[in-house]
């Protein structure tokens, strides 16, 4: 559903924020329709959007993708945030290696 959202935003230009639209991307993508339909009007998730949102700004997200490299069962905010998409050769991969140095040598795989 994520990917799908992404692609009818910002490939077909499509307005996310039209029920019909939102439903057409849920169907193609798995889910029912009327149950679909049923979460959207009564708000089900707002919450959860409300929250991520708020964590966003707290880590001072301003674009998407934004994403955070650090060591698994760290904090997001111990985290490196990369803005944009990358390629990995350049920034991502300095970052990268450089989380992967700090894991201690006896835990590497």
């Amino acid at each position: 559903m994520h990917s799908a959202l992404f692609k009818a935003f910002f490939e077909d230009g499509k307005d996310i924020g039209e029920e019909e639209v939102l439903l057409e991307i849920g169907v193609t993508s798995g889910l029912g329709r009327e149950g679909l339909r049923v979460a959207l009007r009564e708000d089900r998730y707002a919450q959860k959007v409300i929250s991520d949102e708020e964590l966003s700004r707290r880590l001072g997200v301003t674009s998407v993708p934004t994403m955070f490299v650090g060591l698994a069962g760290e904090p997001l905010e111990e985290g490196e945030a990369i803005s944009g998409a990358q390629r990995y050769s350049g920034r991502l991969e300095s970052v990268v290696e450089r989380t992967v140095s700090r894991i201690p040598r006896g835990s590497r795989r």
